[in-house]
């Protein structure tokens, strides 16, 4: 395949990327089915634990700077 650039009045010649090798592909499949598997109640729990921590913290933080 060759791309015209009319200013340059050159033609360039694409080169197609390399074939994925069969490992690499094999690692995003069990990547991609990793992340759309629904979490477990452990795994949410902690996820959402770490988010109210880090909120009461920011809260804490502008509550003690207003009090200041």
């Amino acid at each position: 395949m060759h791309t015209d650039t009319a200013l340059l009045r050159q033609t360039y010649r694409q080169i197609s990327a390399p074939e994925s090798t069969e490992c690499e592909s094999l690692f995003v499949e069990q990547v991609q089915n990793w992340l759309e598997e629904e979490d477990s109640t452990a795994a949410l729990l902690v996820g959402y634990g770490l988010c109210g921590l880090t909120a009461l913290y920011l809260v804490g933080c502008v509550v003690r700077g207003l009090l200041s």
